[in-house]
């Protein structure tokens, strides 16, 4: 039997909406936001993207 080594990637999103100036504004202030830990991003609440990737085979 062969052995391999696999990456799994797990990737959480949300979209959230904001009133600015600006697009950078925007991006400003909820990026300051979820530095804070205003934001948080859980499972339950977002959108889940999941990819699985073979890297290498063991020898």
């Amino acid at each position: 039997m062969k052995k391999y080594t696999i990456t799994i990637h797990e990737t959480l999103s949300k979209s959230i909406s904001v009133e600015a100036e600006n697009e950078e504004q925007a991006r400003q202030l909820i990026q300051s936001k979820y530095d804070s830990g205003e934001f948080m991003l859980y499972p339950e609440e977002c959108d889940i993207e999941t990819s699985i990737e073979v890297n290498e085979k063991i020898p």
